[in-house]
């Protein structure tokens, strides 16, 4: 359903697949960038997830 999407969409839910100690950064992010400019989110959360597999590897 739309409304389900709409709703994982905006809580950050895609934070579960990071590594335990970036999502507190990227919720934590999601929630700052949010009151400013929703569009910059993805973009927080590409270079999060960019930055840990980086120091995964």
């Amino acid at each position: 359903p739309k409304a389900r999407h709409n709703a994982l969409s905006h809580s950050g839910a895609i934070a579960v697949i990071a590594p335990d100690r970036l999502v507190i950064a990227i919720v934590t992010a999601i929630g700052a960038l949010r009151h400013i400019d929703r569009r910059a989110v993805p973009i927080a959360v590409i270079a999060l997830d960019q930055s840990s597999q980086r120091s995964s590897q």
